[in-house]
């Protein structure tokens, strides 16, 4: 059984580890992940028999801005990120955010699907830092 609930002390390290193997180019630490939560990054994250196996991180400027989605290898096509950007959209509705906004690669088929189901549609299209063509989706939400 999976659970999903807000970061705790015991799980900031492994949430730095699994972002980093997924990207590298982040360079994440505990250190800035506390540092990026004491400025309202909200974590997520997914925990079967103890052990965490993904997570969703949030931040909330105009609207809510999902940031990353990251499910550990062995447990992906399982309905562990659907189950996440779902509690990333409820947890945007209960901060009072009228949209929540994200960017995907568009070479991330399983994602968009993914996000397509949650209700994100393509808003627009545009290119990432590295020069990857991505879209640019959002979800309007009820609040």
């Amino acid at each position: 059984m999976v659970s999903i609930r807000e970061i705790g002390v015991m799980e900031e390290e492994a949430v730095a580890c699994l972002l980093n193997c997924n990207f590298p180019h982040v360079g994440m630490t505990r250190a800035k992940l506390r540092a990026r939560i004491g400025r309202g990054a909200v974590f997520l994250v997914a925990v079967s028999n103890g052990n965490l196996i993904g997570f969703v991180d949030l931040v909330f400027r105009n609207s809510a801005v999902l940031r990353g989605v990251v499910v550990k290898e062995g447990f992906r096509g399982k309905g562990v990120g659907s189950a996440l950007v779902s509690a990333a959209v409820r947890k945007a509705v209960e901060k009072g955010a009228l949209k929540i906004r994200l960017k995907v690669r568009k070479s991330n088929k399983s994602a968009i699907r993914t996000y397509r189901e949650n209700g994100f549609f393509v808003k627009r299209e545009g290119f990432d830092a590295l020069g990857e063509p991505i879209y640019f989706m959002e979800k309007r939400l009820a609040t």
